[in-house]
């Protein structure tokens, strides 16, 4: 399912004095609701923007590790949000997720958004990245919510060998996640945003 057939909600969102139109499925409760009912194991998530994704949003507008050489790739990208402003900032972004309904729904934003500096593909984090990528930073919001996630993502960071933006909503599952990664030979430190945190990984 692509396109005109699962838009149905446009949200305006405002970021560091620019007005961003971001679209989305009208149905995006029900569609959840229906994907835990039938014991799916990537319910649709992405179709809903969340709070984090909005804050971070504002984060990734305004932070230093975005430059107009900097190549971005997204991590369950979702709607596109993130992604789509830090490409207003950067080279080129990569939005990737593991639904191709979302990548589908965040390159038609990055279109509606008038940005011909992104990409879009599916992508699930917990395998090996795509030897082709360019990356000098990665971003990702909402998806430390398991060890399992944990594991995964520090493995993309260190076959990348790029640093990382990993935004969280105060999920206890992350409240380890220093540890976690200090132990596999990582650097980390975490600053606050609304609703959550900023996990800086190098």
């Amino acid at each position: 399912m692509t396109g005109d057939q699962f838009i149905g909600l446009a949200h305006s969102v405002e970021v560091a004095g620019e007005t961003y139109v971001i679209e989305g499925p009208a149905d995006a409760d029900a569609r959840t609701r229906s994907a835990h009912a039938q014991g799916d194991p990537n319910p649709a998530y992405w179709a809903h923007l969340w709070p984090m994704a909005r804050a971070f949003a504002h984060f990734v507008a305004e932070t230093t590790w975005i430059t107009p050489q900097t190549r971005v790739l997204e991590i369950g990208c979702g709607l596109g949000l993130v992604g789509i402003v830090a490409a207003r900032r950067a080279a080129h972004v990569t939005l990737t997720d593991v639904s191709p309904e979302a990548v589908a729904m965040a390159a038609r934003n990055a279109s509606c958004n008038r940005l011909a500096n992104v990409s879009a593909q599916v992508y699930d984090f917990h395998a090996p990245p795509d030897p082709a990528w360019q990356a000098d930073l990665l971003l990702a919001s909402d998806v430390l919510y398991a060890p399992a996630a944990h594991a995964a993502l520090a493995a993309l960071i260190r076959g990348l060998n790029v640093p990382a933006l990993l935004a969280d909503p105060n999920r206890i599952p992350a409240d380890n996640l220093e540890a976690e990664y200090e132990a596999l030979g990582l650097s980390v430190w975490q600053t606050r945003i609304e609703g959550g945190r900023v996990f800086v990984v190098q």
